[in-house]
C-alpha cells in the first residue's frame, strides 16, 4: 500500500513535470530561434550547389591567406596566425548580409629562463569585412566565388578587397 502511494506520487511528478515542459514559452521559445530575422550564410543559401560554393570559397580564403601569410600579416610578434573562419550572417528574408567577420587566433611563447616554465601571449582577431550596405549574399559569393585567389577579388560593388581590410585589422 505504502509502496504504491509513493509509485504513484512519483507518476504523479513525472507527469506535472512533462507538462512544465511543455509549457507555452517552452514552445514560443523553439519557435522563435526557428523565425530568426538573421541566419548564418550557408543556412541561408537555398542550393546544394551555393553551400558548396560557399564552402569552397571558406577554405579558399584560407588558403590564400596562409599562402600570403609569410610575406605580410605572419611577421613581427605573432608568426603564426591562422586564419579560423569567415563567416557572415545573413537576413533571412531579404539576403542582405549583416555583417561579415574573419576570425583569426595566433600565439607568441617565450621561455622563462628562471623557471624553465613557457610563457603563451595569445592572441586573437575578429576582423570586419566591409561591405558595401545592401550587399547581398548571392553577391559576395559570386564576386569572391572564383576560388583564385579570392583575397584580392574586389568586394561587390566596391574597390576594396579582403586582403587590404586584413591589412587594417591584423596590424
Amino acid at each position: 500500500m505504502i509502496m504504491r502511494t509513493i509509485v504513484r506520487s512519483a507518476a504523479c511528478c513525472a507527469i506535472v513535470l512533462l507538462g512544465l515542459c511543455a509549457t507555452p514559452s517552452a514552445r514560443s521559445a523553439n519557435a522563435s530561434s526557428t523565425t530568426a530575422t538573421y541566419v548564418d550564410m550557408y543556412d541561408y543559401l537555398p542550393t546544394w550547389q551555393q553551400q558548396d560554393a560557399w564552402l569552397n570559397l571558406q577554405f579558399a580564403l584560407k588558403r590564400d591567406f596562409d599562402d600570403v601569410c609569410g610575406d605580410t600579416f605572419c611577421s613581427g610578434e605573432f608568426t603564426n596566425i591562422e586564419a579560423l573562419r569567415y563567416q557572415c550572417s545573413v537576413n533571412r528574408s531579404t539576403g542582405v548580409i549583416g555583417e561579415c567577420i574573419w576570425t583569426f587566433a595566433a600565439s607568441d611563447e617565450s621561455v622563462d629562463p628562471d623557471t624553465g616554465k613557457v610563457v603563451v601571449n595569445p592572441r586573437v582577431w575578429q576582423c570586419r569585412s566591409p561591405l558595401a550596405p545592401y550587399t547581398r549574399a548571392e553577391e559576395l559569393l559570386q564576386a569572391l566565388g572564383d576560388t583564385n585567389r579570392p583575397l584580392s577579388k574586389p568586394l561587390p560593388r566596391s574597390n576594396q578587397t579582403l586582403h587590404y581590410s586584413l591589412s587594417d585589422c591584423l596590424y
